[in-house]
Order: structure tokens, then sequence, then C-alpha cells
């Protein structure tokens, strides 16, 4: 069998077509200012209010500095002098712990500096305690002159020494207030304030007509322990006494009143003739049976007054408001005409002869 073949040369090209990207990336070095973007935004605006130029190199952040200031009357409060202790650094390391002293007093009242240089750790806070002495003769009591504040730790750079933030001051006024001192001679105030540790302090404030205002100036050991009580003896110038029971305040300003429960109070009118009447003696006199109590006042009004004269009678029974007078008149004659005794209840009450 024979087998043939026929050879055909065939040629074929083909074309395509390839893209290729190369990217390539390189570090460069450029300058960034913002400033010139904020500029542009704060350029209506005032600078100086809203930005601060801080120096990292200022001496603020390598040397650390407290002032220590007392802004204390220390005459008002007795106070003799204050100890202030400050400790920098840490305790544990003696070597490179800072420590000072100052005493502050009525003549060395000014600020004091406390200046050394950061530690390594650039700790921005310090430790004080202070020490308060009073004058024992300053005239104000405690149960103690000398206080010991215990260390504390602090930031803030300015320190200032304040007392009545660790001690209480009580400055305890006494004064008359409703008083008739025609029947009442003195008046003993009988005060007593327990510290909270115990300790019991006691004052007596004798008030007169003539004495005024009274104080008790006390230091609390608690400042929030402000309470005292306190006792009246009523002295009266018939020789008696009248006593009430005790009392507990807080007030600064303790008014004491006489012991009865109401008062008449009179007011007698000068409307005589001043040509004719030189003067006007006015007899007043007031009776309570029952409470077995008199009074009997006399009051003089020259021509030349021509305010009204008060008068003011305690009583005891509320409800008994009735009393008498009686004028005398002098005339500018040197002339004397006595009138009858008048009861009433009116507390105005005209002076003339017509009455």
């Amino acid at each position: 069998m024979l087998v043939s073949f026929k050879l055909r040369i065939v040629h074929q090209e083909e074309r395509k077509h390839i893209k290729l990207v190369y990217d390539r990336s390189e570090a460069t070095q450029r300058t960034y200012a913002p400033q010139s973007f904020i500029g542009l935004l704060v350029a209506d605006l005032e600078k100086g209010k809203h930005f601060v130029e801080v120096d990292l190199d200022d001496p603020f952040f390598r040397v650390f500095t407290v002032s220590a200031e007392a802004p204390i009357d220390f005459g008002r409060i007795g106070l003799h002098s204050a100890h202030l202790s400050l400790d920098y650094g840490n305790p544990a390391d003696p070597a490179t712990l800072k420590h000072a002293d100052f005493v502050f007093d009525k003549d060395r009242a000014e600020a004091r500096r406390f200046e050394v240089f950061m530690n390594e750790r650039l700790d921005t806070d310090y430790e004080y305690s202070v020490q308060y002495h009073f004058d024992p003769l300053s005239g104000w009591e405690g149960s103690k002159t000398s206080y010991e504040q215990p260390p504390r730790r602090k930031e803030d750079r300015t320190l200032l020494l304040n007392p009545f933030e660790d001690i209480g001051f009580l400055e305890l006024q006494v004064k008359a207030s409703n008083v008739d001192w025609g029947v009442v001679d003195s008046i003993e105030v009988r005060l007593e304030y327990r510290q909270p540790g115990g300790e019991l302090l006691s004052k007596v404030l004798i008030l007169t007509e003539q004495a005024g205002t009274l104080s008790w100036n006390i230091r609390l050991d608690d400042k929030t322990k402000r309470t005292y009580t306190y006792r009246l003896v009523h002295r009266l110038k018939d020789g008696t006494n009248r006593e009430t029971e005790t009392f507990s305040s807080e007030a600064s300003l303790l008014p004491v009143d006489d012991p009865f429960p109401a008062s008449i109070r009179i007011q007698f009118l000068p409307l005589f003739d001043t040509e004719k009447v030189e003067a006007v003696f006015i007899d007043v006199a007031y009776s309570d049976p029952d409470n077995r109590y008199e009074r009997e006042e006399q009051l003089k009004i020259k021509k030349e007054m021509t305010d009204s004269v008060p008068l003011t009678l305690a009583i005891v029974n509320p409800a008994l408001k009735a009393f008498r007078y009686r004028l005398t008149f002098i005339g500018t004659d040197r002339s004397m005409r006595r009138g009858a005794f008048v009861e009433t209840a009116e507390t105005l009450i005209p002076v003339r002869e017509d009455v």
C-alpha cells in the first residue's frame, strides 16, 4: 500500500498589545508651615488673647519655687506666731530631700520664698506642715496654746497660711437687750463650752447698766462644734435673785433680757406752757399684789425739753397694765402745784396743767 503526503508551508503572525505600569516611591523632606493657614483663620482676631507663647526652657521648668504668705490678723485672734515647714523630694532619699522652715508673726508677716532645683523625677508637689502658737494672755481661751497640723501634700505653688481652716474661733458678744434697769441691779451670764475632748471652759460675765457689750473669745478644737450653754442670774434691786434654766446656742451675739415676761412702755409728752412752768416732776406707781411686786419711779421734765420722756416698767403679770401717775408743776414764779394720782393704762400721756 502506498501512502503519500503533500506538505504546505503556512506562516501565521499574531500581534498583541501589553501595557506595563511602573510605580516608584522615594522619601523626600519637605517643610510644613501650618502657621500660614492659622494666620488666615485668625487674621481678624487679637492674637494675644488666643495664643500663649511658652518657653520650655523657662526657669519654671527647671526651678521649683513656692511662695508662702500669712495674711493673718495676728492680734485679733491672739496668734503669737505660725511656724511653716516645707519639704520637696522623696522622704526616703534624704540626700535629695530639700527642706526649709519659716516663722511668721505680726512683725514678720511678709511673703517667703522656697526655691530649689527640680529633682530627676520632676516632682511638681511638695509637703508642708504648720504649727500655730497663741499668746496665753491675749484674752482668748482654749484647751491648749499650740496646735500642730499633720503634714499635707500640695501642688499649688502659692501657699496661704490660714488658721481658720483647722481651728475654730468663737467671738461671743453679750449685751443687754430689753432690761429694765430701774428694777434690775445686775445680770450674771454664766457661760460654758465643752471641747470635743471633754475639757470644760467656763466664764461669768456681769452685765450692768454701765457695762455695755461684753465678750468671751474661745478657740475651738473642732471648728464645726460651736454650741455653748448659758444660764442667767438676775439680781434685783430689792435684794432678790431670779435664775433661769440652762439654754444652748451657737449665735455669736447673745442678747440678754430681764426676767419679766412683759413691760409697759410709757411716753410722757411735754405740752405745758414753758413761760409759766419751769419744770414738771412725774411720780409713777405700779402695784401687783398677787405677785408681791411694786414699782415706784420719778421723772423730771425741764422746760427746755421738747422730746417725749420714756419710762419702761417691767411687769410680772402681762394682763395687768394699769398704773398710776401724778404731775407736780414748778412755776417760773417758784410756785408748786401738785395734782392727784391718775390711774390709766394709756402709754401716751400729755403733760400739761389741765390734766
